[in-house]
């Protein structure tokens, strides 16, 4: 990104990105101006950064202002940002930033509602199998974006995108970018699907005819995508979990058709390569990357057999006579929920949250599956309300309570069961994130193991 002595840079928002879109301006030697509503956060960059000058956005000159970039978590709508709107100032995720300063051919995106860390991680474990050892894996899931751009050059850059990060990166571009699937999700900042499908489409906004688009057609919002793209992008590769695909690539019955690249078929109903049914699309898709970058099959069979899956996401923390116990706390949206119920039965549900949909009627389709449903968080009212004539519903003051209940009710409950931990909901109304969230559960589990 070249630098105009003339203009400095505006960074609203300081959480991890913010902070890292910071670090990496000083480190460019851009003059920098900061704002967060936060007092706590302006006192943390005073006293860390002493040389950053913090300003309120309405007391800013704007004439001398080259661009705002503006954290993920801030809406682009933000009465604040009416200012720099005002003046034209460009306004930019820090997406925008890296795909300045970074080696496109070396970057590997991923996006959709579920499945991206998953995804993202595996590809960065088959890259690691075959021998690439500076390989960036971050973005929307551990490490920030900029992170990567300040100290070492990376072989490869495996980031995750949010379609907060997509919604204002005008010039992002990528080797091979990849869109999973969609889901209603994030209607508290987009009232609409069609505005987060908006924004999820845009990772392929700049796609050229030596780099590769891979699409999971088996939601509706994403064939639309795909049919779209097909008219005008050469490598599209469409892959599916629900049907032999006659152009593209399938997995069906824990086998890998390659209708694309090879048209074989790779078996990977050995014990040691079998795959869930929440993560075959995450290794579909690492599959047909693997094909792209002209992996040897044996890359990608010791990627599958010796991946260990990331925390919170259908983790299993206990197993031990008829009783399973899962830590699905990544679980924020209704669909990653329901993927996790198709898995199990007899299910002691605990969910609720920060409300992200306008209904989870779509849950009284596995009533079956159901056994009770605790309530916990901000949404446990409205939930209780849609669900309760349909599936036994309990209101839990906290999470703690709701461990307790289903701990009890599934000591006195005969038949092979499962306590699942799988919110459907955002973490933000009781915890910082997910992960606190999810390691409270696991917490409270080992604790009060000795009521079973």
């Amino acid at each position: 990104m070249q630098k105009n002595n003339k203009k400095f840079i505006v960074v609203f928002g300081i959480g991890l990105s913010g902070e890292s879109t910071l670090r990496y301006l000083i480190h460019k030697k851009f003059e920098v101006l900061v704002w967060d509503d936060d007092r706590h956060l302006r006192e943390f960059i005073k006293k860390k950064y002493p040389k950053v000058l913090i300003k309120e956005l309405k007391k800013i000159d704007w004439k001398n202002a080259a661009m705002i970039i503006v954290s993920p978590g801030i809406a682009l709508n933000h009465t604040k940002l009416k200012e720099p709107l005002k003046f034209k100032i460009p306004i930019y995720r820090d997406l925008e930033i890296f795909i300045r300063d970074v080696d496109k051919k070396k970057v590997i995106a991923v996006t959709g509602t579920n499945g991206k860390s998953t995804t993202v991680s595996l590809i960065g474990h088959l890259l690691r199998k075959n021998q690439k050892k500076n390989i960036f894996v971050g973005g929307n899931i551990g490490k920030p974006l900029l992170d990567s751009l300040q100290k070492i050059t990376y072989e490869k850059y495996v980031v995750e995108l949010s379609s907060y990060q997509l919604e204002s990166a005008p010039n992002f571009e990528s080797y091979i970018s990849i869109l999973l699937n969609i889901r209603e999700d994030h209607l508290d900042r987009y009232k609409f699907l069609n505005n987060y499908v908006k924004y999820k489409k845009r990772i392929f906004q700049n796609i050229g005819l030596n780099q590769f688009a891979i699409i999971g057609i088996d939601d509706s919002s994403s064939l639309k995508i795909y049919n779209e793209l097909k008219i005008s992008v050469k490598n599209l590769i469409p892959i599916s979990t629900t049907k032999k695909l006659k152009k593209g690539i399938s997995f069906i019955n824990n086998k890998i058709i390659d209708n694309y690249f090879t048209n074989k078929i790779i078996d990977l109903s050995d014990n040691r390569l079998k795959v869930d049914i929440i993560n075959r699309q995450n290794v579909t898709a690492t599959y047909a990357v693997s094909k792209i970058l002209n992996y040897k099959k044996n890359h990608f069979f010791d990627c599958v057999k010796t991946y260990k899956p990331l925390k919170h996401r259908n983790q299993k923390i206990y197993f031990k006579g008829n009783l399973l116990i899962i830590n699905d706390s990544k679980a924020t949206n209704l669909s990653a929920t329901l993927e996790t119920i198709k898995s199990n039965s007899n299910i002691f549900l605990i969910m609720g949250g920060r409300l992200k949909h306008n209904s989870f009627k779509d849950l009284i389709n596995f009533k079956d599956k159901l056994k009770k449903i605790y309530l916990i968080g901000e949404s446990k009212e409205f939930i209780f309300n849609e669900l309760n004539l349909t599936i036994k519903c309990i209101k839990c003051k906290n999470l703690n309570n709701a461990v307790l209940k289903s701990l009890y009710d599934a000591k006195n409950n005969i038949e092979e069961s499962t306590i699942l931990l799988s919110p459907a909901c955002s973490s933000f109304d009781q915890y910082k994130n997910f992960e606190e969230r999810g390691n409270h559960f696991i917490n409270l589990i080992n604790k009060n193991l000795d009521l079973l």
